[in-house]
């Protein structure tokens, strides 16, 4: 996440501000990125009532309006707008059976999605950690540093809040 531009962007780095993926990232840190820019900052800027799309975090969508001067929280068109904020803050939780795959609620389709482990190549490890659903709580397990899925946490404490 970067802090300057207020969104996540990609990284070869390992530091405790990395993610697995876009969406975890966008859904860790929502409240700092430009999808939830508060009432009050659009108050304190001029106003010039330019259309364009926004996106709304209490709907969780974006929406084409008017608003008042130049927030980061403004998109030319509905895909960019969604590029930027298309989880709302939220990611369904995942189930990674650490022997032999992945389950995750896809809330599109309702359907449960199986995809195998990867055999992943030796990089730099770290430990991180995983949602193991059959015990109910979060494990450690030593991450590669590429590919993998979506169940993979930088602590414990990112793992238990999912």
């Amino acid at each position: 996440f970067d802090k300057k531009l207020r969104k996540c962007v990609a990284t070869n780095e390992l530091s405790r501000n990395t993610f697995p993926s876009q969406r975890h990232c966008q859904a860790s840190c929502a409240r700092y990125s430009v999808c939830y820019t508060r009432e009050s900052e659009w108050k304190k800027r001029k106003c010039t009532l330019e259309s364009a799309w926004y996106f709304d975090s209490i709907r969780r969508d974006c929406f084409q309006g008017k608003r008042c001067g130049n927030s980061t929280n403004r998109f030319k068109t509905r895909e960019e707008c969604l590029r930027e904020c298309p989880f709302g803050g939220e990611v369904p939780e995942c189930h990674l059976e650490k022997d032999d795959g992945r389950f995750c609620s896809s809330a599109e389709s309702g359907q449960k999605l199986t995809w195998p482990l990867k055999a992943l190549p030796l990089a730099r490890t770290s430990l991180r950690w995983y949602y193991d659903y059959r015990d109910g709580e979060c494990s450690s397990f030593l991450y590669r540093g590429c590919g993998g899925n979506g169940n993979n946490f930088p602590t414990e404490r990112t793992c238990d809040a999912i």
